[in-house]
């Protein structure tokens, strides 16, 4: 079975961390089956650049890969009629070429608008079966969206299967109508030698320079609204205020636009102590989540976060909201609380109630156990496999 990859969500040299967990699920599938990857990089100015022309060096762990990045044109919120359209026009030559080196069998696309959208179409060009991943905003957020919506549905009844990441987000697709055999739920695994609880917390604590009888509270994350970065920074405010500097820290680990607007909450908190690390590398969220007391989750909308299944791996207890997939990882004690409100009141006394457990780390471990790398490709293997007309699966 001969696989090509289509998402903008993909790493490369100057964005490591960029669809990272695009790059896992890749990574990993190449080591059973021949995987192409095209990975376009949208921009405004591509209009004004050769069709399939490349943006974008590969990551020195998926050289092997050779993967190839056109920029295509994206037009934000105008474009939801034709973006797709633009998407696939501009990636088409990259395709083709992809499926010169190296014949694909079916086509698989991550993120449903407009990635998915316009790999449906090329793949239907080329006579391949399409099976579409999505991922959470692109259907918690873009179903919303009137055009987009009918973009987006008209699309993924033609794709040879959907893949969800939550059966949360299978749900929803369901009650937009697409069809219940067509849609199956299969979560990302974990790198449970990477994440893994730290051989001495202490010692790494001390690295870390955190005093001793500090709690650390962890965001991860995209610094967007959607994420809700600042309900972290009030939340932990409030439990410095009640229990005095010193004795709480928040540490957060991403980029985003709201970066300027958690710098100033931060700043109107006297005594909070706050350590804004910025992107990391997955060792270092790694390290980070070692050696933190708990990990803070208050999305306003999620598929699941492959952040929280990293979390427990290392045996850190969560405080997520309840929304999307997330109650389908986190059921709560022993490994953490749902919270149905992000007021700080609320995620405070989560926060201080979980923080305060140690003896439930190793509950967390084992549960995180549970999300194997290995039976993820493999039901992977089994949907792209039945998307293939059978003369090309016997043949696979």
């Amino acid at each position: 079975m001969r696989i090509l990859f289509i998402s903008n969500l993909f790493p490369d040299a100057r964005r490591p961390t960029f669809g990272l967990h695009n790059g896992h699920l890749v990574r990993r599938l190449a080591a059973r089956w021949p995987v192409s990857v095209v990975a376009p990089r949208p921009r405004l100015s591509a209009f004004l650049t050769r069709r399939g022309a490349g943006e974008g060096i590969a990551c020195d762990e998926d050289a092997a890969l050779s993967p190839v990045f056109p920029s295509v044109p994206y037009l934000p919120k105008i474009g939801s009629a034709v973006n797709h359209r633009l998407y696939a026009a501009w990636m088409a030559p990259a395709v083709r070429a992809a499926c010169q080196a190296r014949r694909a069998d079916v086509v698989l696309a991550a993120w449903a608008y407009p990635d998915g959208c316009a790999a449906v179409r090329l793949a239907a060009s080329l006579g391949l079966p399409c099976v579409v991943v999505v991922q959470g905003s692109d259907v918690n957020e873009y179903l919303d969206w009137p055009v987009r919506r009918g973009v987006i549905l008209r699309h993924l009844r033609r794709a040879a299967g959907v893949i969800t990441r939550s059966e949360a987000l299978r749900q929803r697709l369901l009650q937009a109508g697409l069809p219940e055999a067509r849609v199956v739920t299969i979560p990302n695994g974990v790198d449970a030698a990477l994440f893994a609880p730290s051989a001495d917390r202490q010692a790494l604590r001390r690295e870390f320079g955190l005093q001793s009888g500090e709690r650390v509270v962890l965001f991860v994350g995209n610094l967007v609204s959607v994420k809700n970065p600042l309900a972290a920074v009030d939340a932990v405010a409030r439990l410095t205020q009640s229990t005095g500097a010193g004795s709480w820290r928040l540490v957060i680990l991403g980029e985003g636009p709201l970066r300027g607007a958690v710098q100033d909450r931060v700043a109107a908190h006297p005594g909070l102590s706050a350590t804004l690390a910025g992107v990391c590398a997955p060792a270092a969220v790694a390290r980070w989540m070692q050696a933190a007391d708990v990990l803070c989750v208050p999305s306003r909308n999620e598929g699941i976060p492959n952040v929280i299944r990293e979390a427990l791996a290392c045996g850190l207890p969560v405080v997520a909201s309840r929304v999307g997939g997330i109650p389908e990882v986190l059921a709560g004690p022993p490994c953490g609380h749902l919270v149905d409100s992000t007021d700080a009141a609320v995620l405070s006394a989560a926060l201080q109630d979980v923080a305060a457990h140690d003896d439930w780390r190793d509950a967390c471990r084992q549960h995180a156990l549970r999300f194997t790398w290995d039976e993820t490709i493999r039901a992977y293997g089994e949907v792209l496999g039945a998307a293939m007309p059978a003369g090309a699966r016997e043949k696979a």
